[in-house]
């Protein structure tokens, strides 16, 4: 049975583009540079299954980072989630994120693996939520793919609903128009919105972190008790 799809249009509890605080990110870049740009995982020879994260863009760097997963690591299953994006700032899509995902990667699926689509998500939250769901159990072991710059913070929602799931992280490299420019730990100090994406990201892992929402480790906590501190 598929959730309530949600056709309104809501505005986000923390913007995407949120307003910079007063001292530059710069300041703390090391701290933004190890939280959201860690190194990915290397993969052992079969996990159970590859998760794949809703997005409405980026699909040639997504599609590239499948490639060289599929080259390394064998899955029982695929779970693509995302459902049609229903935030006021929202990248217009005329279908669900997954379906968009898998009409772009389908020509690299390897044969005998179970694909499934999760198509009504429209938060990482409900992406975790709704995919686990989708699958019927929790997987002992979950290669997670998304954006780098959103792995921390699906690493996190993951983490929270999974404790017992060895997961192993996996982050493309996305980009943004008009410059079609790459957020990379080198572009974002000099790049306003790619700080702004970036400061979206510390807010959102204070706020759901402090409630409770996602898991919660103290070095994680730490650094950005830090980046808030010292940007204030």
């Amino acid at each position: 049975m598929k959730e309530n799809v949600k056709h309104h249009k809501v505005v986000r509890d923390i913007a995407k583009f949120p307003l910079l605080p007063k001292k530059s990110l710069t300041s703390v870049s090391r701290y933004i540079n190890n939280l959201f740009f860690q190194i990915n995982n290397p993969l052992p020879i079969q996990i159970d299954t590859l998760f794949i994260f809703g997005s409405p863009n980026c699909y040639d760097s997504l599609k590239t980072c499948l490639q060289e997963i599929f080259k390394e690591s064998n899955f029982n299953n695929i779970i693509i989630t995302g459902g049609k994006p229903n935030f006021t700032d929202s990248v217009e899509i005329d279908k669900a994120e997954s379906l968009c995902i898998l009409d772009y990667i389908r020509d690299i699926i390897p044969p005998g693996i179970e694909l499934i689509t999760e198509e009504n998500s429209v938060s990482t939250a409900e992406n975790v939520e709704f995919g686990l769901k989708a699958l019927g159990s929790i997987p002992k072991s979950i290669c997670f793919v998304c954006k780098n710059v959103h792995a921390l913070r699906a690493y996190l929602t993951l983490l929270k609903i999974s404790q017992h799931s060895i997961l192993y992280q996996r982050s493309y490299v996305p980009y943004y128009f008009p410059s079609v420019e790459y957020l990379t730990p080198d572009s974002w100090v000099c790049n306003l919105n790619f700080q702004k994406l970036i400061w979206g990201e510390v807010q959102r892992i204070s706020h759901y972190g402090t409630k409770g929402l996602i898991a919660y480790p103290e070095n994680v906590k730490t650094s950005i008790e830090k980046i808030l501190l010292i940007t204030k």
